[in-house]
């Protein structure tokens, strides 16, 4: 598990820290959804892990000052949901978060869409629509499309902000 990975060959350093023997560690991983936990040291010298329902807590807008992009999606979002007051960070740092932040965003600039991603995006056009995002992440690599390389950056920097 996570404990047992070397930090110096298996970790990416994100905030340099003293690391202090014992402490409680936060666990994040986005998914189909996304799970957060944290573990603390037991009594015995192992770490417990305890699951927690952090990944439905409501999603708030931080990039660029509190970008109005991300309000807006938030709107989309609630219309797409029917929800009637928040969204949750799940609907945007998971799996199917790629998919909610690039739907918004090709439902926004309809003139950036690239017809080949998003065809891959829906799949086949005699089945019920895929939203793969896997689709999206490849284009963001590969630079072939505008809207998947922003959809990926609005997920990563909700996925740091979580974090």
């Amino acid at each position: 598990g996570i404990i047992s990975l070397d930090p110096h060959k298996e970790c990416e350093v994100l905030q340099k820290a003293k690391v202090r023997e014992g402490s409680p560690i936060a666990i994040i991983g986005a998914g189909t959804g996304l799970g957060e936990a944290f573990a603390t040291m037991g009594a015995n010298g192992d770490y417990e892990v305890w699951p927690t329902e952090g990944g439905h807590s409501e999603f708030a807008p931080h990039g660029d000052g509190s970008s109005q992009l991300e309000y807006e999606m938030i709107e989309y979002l609630q219309i797409k949901y029917s929800a009637k007051a928040r969204i949750s960070v799940e609907r945007i740092v998971s799996g199917k978060g790629i998919a909610n932040i690039y739907q918004f965003l090709a439902w926004k600039y309809p003139d950036k869409v690239s017809k080949t991603v998003h065809r891959e995006f829906l799949g086949p056009v005699d089945m019920h629509a895929k939203n793969d995002p896997a689709a999206i992440v490849q284009a963001a690599r590969s630079g072939e499309c505008e809207l998947a390389t922003q959809a990926m950056d609005i997920f990563t920097s909700a996925y740091g902000a979580e974090a």
